[in-house]
């Protein structure tokens, strides 16, 4: 019923919502490059966990994303 209604599993929902809080987590005065801070401030078991979703929804692992500008992470940071 929750796949039918939101478009989403509720597990895919939660790995889009804890990729979202690492864009806010960032947004959020000075940039912390600390993976391994990041992946536990935003709910990922460990940094290899953060590092292997992240890559999965960006197609880069953090560390080369951030190092570029993308417009990507524009869209994460507007919503309320």
């Amino acid at each position: 019923m929750f796949n039918a209604r939101v478009g989403l599993t509720p597990k895919a929902l939660c790995r889009v919502i804890r990729f979202q809080q690492v864009f806010k987590l960032l947004e959020r005065g000075k940039p912390i490059r600390d993976w391994a801070q990041i992946a536990i401030g935003c709910g990922y078991y460990d940094q290899s966990h953060f590092i292997k979703e992240f890559s999965a929804f960006a197609g880069q692992a953090p560390t080369s994303y951030f190092a570029g500008q993308n417009a990507m992470s524009d869209y994460f940071t507007a919503i309320q």
